[in-house]
């Protein structure tokens, strides 16, 4: 499995493997599907309904095929849940929080070079953080007591790393 579904995982280890089916229900000549990209999407929704695959008590589906949205056992976006729950703005602003700790999650892990692609075009054409400033960023004015506790905490981390070292 390339994308990882913790709740179907989990039942091929308590049920085992041998105990689910594996049947191909349309086939596609190569032509059709490079006619019309969306095609196999449209079929694996159409069975997803069917079956009502995204019921979890049914079926081990997560999100809508060629849907990135973080999709309810209901099919309805989180995000619009969200609003419909809290309003517009205050949904907005608690979809956004489950996003940050959903990145920070996330952070770190390797990106496919799809990923980086799809972020890179993404970028395309915005200014850079820092465009428009100028100079290096200080802390404003320092009092004297407060630059000597700089000096000696720098001095304790130096100290402690040379002793790892070692």
């Amino acid at each position: 499995m390339q994308e990882t579904n913790h709740h179907l995982r989990s039942a091929f280890r308590l049920y085992g493997i041998e105990n689910f089916s594996f049947d191909i229900l349309k086939v596609f000549s190569q032509l059709e599907v490079a006619q019309d990209p969306s095609l196999l999407t449209n079929w694996e929704n159409y069975y997803m309904v069917q079956f009502d695959s995204l019921n979890p008590e049914k079926g081990y589906n997560k999100l809508k095929a060629g849907d990135r949205q973080l999709v309810n056992r209901k099919g309805i976006s989180i995000q619009q849940a969200y609003v419909e729950r809290y309003g517009k703005e205050e949904g907005n602003k608690k979809f956004a929080a489950v996003r940050q700790k959903i990145s920070e999650a996330l952070s770190g892990r390797p990106k496919s070079s799809e990923t980086k692609r799809r972020m890179s075009a993404a970028h395309r054409g915005r200014a850079t953080w820092n465009k428009d400033k100028k100079g290096t960023y200080k802390l404003g004015p320092q009092s004297e007591e407060h630059k000597q506790k700089l000096q000696l905490a720098r001095i304790a981390y130096w100290k402690r790393r040379k002793e790892e070292v070692v």
